[in-house]
């Protein structure tokens, strides 16, 4: 009878969790926690929610409210789950400021719920696979690639539209 080897040793993977201070040490959960506290933190930096500093000259995340911070975990949550990396976070900010009119006409900071809810549209800029012309997407939706083609489209639908109408008021 043989004895089983034992699997050789692989060095251990180790962090401090910036929320705790805790040691945090090289398991599944572990890394998952981790990522997720790093999605937090850019989240909050980029939606200017950072937590006040305490005496200790860091950031005190128990001084944010119960609101606050069940809001960014769980736009954190989805934003990990979705495969969201730090610099495509960080990234959304231009987005907002360039492409969504509360941050492109007033300035506003997006919300955790804004970058959750805009994702999709922010990937489809950022791959260049967004229809930059909304009016274009519909006139494409409709089978036309000129719009000369598409207005007289229009205006016959127009006219056959008025001709019921008229159809209907003479009887």
């Amino acid at each position: 009878m043989t004895k089983r080897q034992p699997r050789p040793k692989q060095p251990k993977w180790v962090a401090v969790d910036m929320f705790t201070g805790e040691i945090v040490t090289d398991s599944r959960i572990s890394r998952v926690l981790l990522r997720h506290r790093e999605i937090v933190n850019v989240l909050a930096l980029i939606c200017k929610m950072l937590p006040p500093f305490g005496g200790d000259g860091q950031r005190d995340w128990s001084r944010m409210t119960k609101a606050e911070r069940g809001m960014l975990n769980r736009c954190a949550k989805e934003l990990r789950e979705a495969s969201a990396t730090d610099e495509q976070i960080e990234a959304f900010l231009g987005w907002w400021y360039k492409c969504d009119w509360r941050g492109a006409e007033k300035r506003q900071t997006p919300g955790p719920w804004d970058v959750v809810k805009n994702w999709s549209r922010y990937l489809n800029w950022a791959e260049g696979t967004e229809e930059r012309d909304p009016a274009q997407a519909v006139m494409r939706h409709f089978g036309f690639e000129k719009w000369d083609e598409y207005s007289e489209y229009l205006a016959e639908k127009l006219k056959a539209k008025q001709d019921m109408a008229a159809l209907k008021a003479g009887e």
